[in-house]
């Protein structure tokens, strides 16, 4: 079973190219987060998580989610992520969850995709992406054959510590917050960023979104506005936006299961 968490479509791509090699079945965190579901999974098959590397780890709301959830069957799991340059010590994070969780991790590592953090970092232009995502696909495919196979993903083990250890949580506590996202005059009320968001975190308030108070800065309600209408505070003011082309669905019709 591939588990997989995404904002603007990088880990999704990741997660389907996996499934395509290994026939597995895909499931969309988002679905559950949204859902508030931590029921019981069941696999017999190896477990692969599909997850972005956020600030030198992966996601908190996916690793609270894997420790709030029981899985049965398999204790054989993959991690497999995206990230822009490097995962850093998120390998060492992943360790001690599988240690913690009573698992045999089978492998770790990670693809460099286009940067989506709008808040921080210039996005590439679209040729800039199709370009890293050209490079990218290759090694997605051999991620997948290897899992197939049964064989061990060895990498990731090199990384500065710095950004995992001690910038994350810093991070968190200053950054990682909905406060400073706006919407501009060019917002039409479609309700595309409402649908986006995986934690469920903005309404509709006469038709324009308003965000609570969770947020894990996966970058889907601005990257994904359709009319470049959302803003967070004025760091992204006059950068452009970056979604993933493969990841057409941008949750504006019914999300399905597998994705």
């Amino acid at each position: 079973m591939i588990i997989h968490f995404t904002g603007t479509g990088n880990s999704y791509q990741l997660a389907r190219v996996i499934a395509d090699e290994t026939g597995d079945q895909l499931l969309s965190l988002i679905d559950r987060l949204r859902e508030h579901d931590t029921s019981a999974i069941r696999s017999d098959r190896p477990l692969v998580f599909v997850t972005p590397i956020y600030c030198g780890r992966i996601p908190r709301v996916v690793e609270e989610h894997i420790r709030a959830t029981e899985f049965l069957g398999t204790t054989e799991v993959y991690f497999v992520a995206t990230c822009f340059q490097t995962p850093y010590r998120a390998r060492h994070y992943v360790e001690r969850l599988c240690a913690d969780k009573g698992w045999t991790l089978k492998g770790f590592d990670a693809v460099p995709m286009p940067q989506n953090y709008v808040v921080m970092y210039e996005t590439p232009t679209p040729e800039q992406a199709k370009a890293v995502i050209e490079t990218a696909v290759p090694t997605m495919h051999a991620f997948g054959r290897a899992i197939r196979d049964g064989k061990v993903l060895d990498g990731g083990k090199k990384g500065g510590a710095m950004m995992s250890d001690v910038i994350n949580p810093v991070f968190y506590k200053t950054t990682i917050n909905a406060k400073g996202f706006r919407t501009t005059d060019a917002c039409v009320g479609c309700g595309t960023c409402a649908r986006a968001c995986p934690l469920d975190n903005i309404r509709m308030v006469d038709g324009r979104p308003v965000w609570g108070g969770s947020c894990t800065h996966c970058m889907a309600c601005i990257d994904g506005c359709p009319s470049k209408a959302i803003e967070f505070k004025d760091k992204t003011v006059g950068r452009s936006r970056y979604w993933n082309p493969s990841y057409s669905v941008r949750h504006d019709a019914a999300r399905p299961s597998e994705g």
